[in-house]
């Protein structure tokens, strides 16, 4: 199933399909943390193989080689607190159900991290493609 989603992403317009989707899915009752996957995949899903000029034009050279070098390891920490709350959720389940409400709250926050600084790497590395003596 996951193999089969991510190929349908990979599609010309399959970032739109998985968001009207994900819209759907919210709409009869798949919750708000479903929603939150649904629309930063679908964003990225649509950005797939598309040209970022605006993100080249509006982002600052030092900021991008900033978001560049977080890139890996903000998806690497978001996976670590992923595993970690699945652990302290079987461990101290009571623990969890309290701080439900704000893991929903902060869970975009990674996520929104992840996207943009996916975003900045992809613009650097088609950049350094184009022209490789560019950023040295």
């Amino acid at each position: 199933m996951l193999i089969w989603s991510a190929a349908f992403v990979q599609r010309d317009h399959g970032g739109t399909v998985l968001l009207l989707l994900t819209i759907l899915l919210f709409l009869v009752g798949g919750g708000f943390y479903t929603l939150w996957f649904g629309i930063v995949a679908g964003t990225a899903g649509a950005k797939i193989s598309a040209p970022l000029p605006w993100w080249r034009a509006h982002l600052p050279t030092g900021t991008a080689h900033v978001m560049v070098r977080l890139w890996p390891w903000i998806l690497i920490a978001y996976l670590a607190w992923v595993s970690a709350s699945w652990f302290i959720g079987a461990a101290f389940s009571d623990l969890i159900l309290r701080l439900t409400p704000l893991v929903t709250l902060a869970t975009p926050v990674p996520l929104v991290l992840i996207l943009v600084t996916s975003f900045a790497y992809d613009t650097q590395t088609e950049t350094k493609t184009k022209d490789p003596e560019s950023f040295d």
